[in-house]
């Protein structure tokens, strides 16, 4: 009789924690589903920094290269204002008054 009871205890603690194994192993099979996901999002952001990089390093290649063209336009206006100084300063030495509003 005090066996049978011990055996049905023991059996009872057998099936309780089976129930909280298989409850633990369920729980484990959700966390490595929610990692496996959150490893997925990871490379995806990965993926999309590397994009984010990539375009920002183009960007700045696209910056540089307007720095260039503005400086250079800059620089060709520069000279194109010194030219037509020369040019006025020409008209002016040969037809002197002409360049004063009559009243």
């Amino acid at each position: 009789m005090i066996f049978a009871r011990r055996s049905n205890t023991l059996l009872d603690e057998i099936l309780i924690t089976n129930e909280r194994l298989d409850r633990v192993a369920e729980r484990l099979d959700q966390i490595t589903e929610q990692q496996n996901q959150t490893d997925k999002q990871l490379v995806l952001l990965a993926e999309r920094f590397d994009q984010m990089v990539n375009s920002q390093i183009a960007l700045q290649e696209n910056v540089n290269q307007l720095t260039v063209l503005w400086t250079g336009l800059a620089h060709q206006a520069e000279q194109d204002r010194a030219v037509m100084r020369q040019i006025l300063e020409y008209l002016r030495n040969r037809y002197p008054g002409n360049d004063r509003s009559t009243e």
